[in-house]
């Protein structure tokens, strides 16, 4: 199974898909399309199922706040 969830990367790893005790999913991803197009810095998104249980769709959360990079190389530090 997969979803169309927004920009954005994950790879293989199962880590970066969280289901709370509430049985919420929720994606994180690293976008590098801002420092790849000179344009700003690496971000990292956070998803979350707009239902609860098998997940209909998925909507950033909170994106005004999500982490982004300060580094002058534009990638995202420890990452």
């Amino acid at each position: 199974m997969s979803f169309d969830v927004g920009p954005g990367f994950t790879d293989q790893n199962g880590r970066q898909v969280v289901r709370t005790a509430g049985d919420r999913a929720y994606i994180f991803a690293a976008d590098d399309s801002a420092p790849k197009a000179f344009t700003g810095p690496a971000v990292i998104h956070a998803y979350r199922a707009t239902t609860t249980g098998l997940p209909a769709g998925f909507a950033e959360s909170d994106g005004a706040h999500r982490p982004h990079s300060t580094a002058s190389s534009g990638l995202l530090n420890g990452v």
